[in-house]
């Protein structure tokens, strides 16, 4: 078969066949090569730079947010705590009132 027929036969032009034949011998030439035998190795996992640098900024957010939640519920058992000692204080100075108004002492 001339590269004429060839490229009629598959309908292209006999410059695109010429491509195609050239691509075809490359890819069997590189398949007479030979091998390593067995499956190939598997690359090894490696961290790039961008992704330790993202993963020590997120450790730092973490601990950043850890201690946001430590002082908030150092903050909530203050108010908490505040709380509770204007509440004794009230019930005092209404019981006073009470005892005042009653005559009682």
């Amino acid at each position: 078969m001339t590269a004429t027929q060839g490229a009629a036969a598959l309908g292209v032009s006999r410059k695109t066949y010429y491509k195609w034949e050239n691509r075809a011998l490359g890819a069997m030439l590189d398949g007479l090569e030979n091998r390593d035998t067995g499956r190939p190795e598997l690359p090894e996992f490696s961290q790039d730079e961008v992704t330790l640098k993202k993963l020590e900024e997120l450790q730092k957010q973490n601990e950043l947010l850890e201690k946001k939640m430590e002082l908030a519920g150092i903050v909530y058992r203050f108010e908490l705590e505040k709380a509770k000692e204007q509440n004794r204080k009230g019930k005092k100075a209404s019981t006073k009132k009470k005892k005042k108004r009653t005559g009682r002492s």
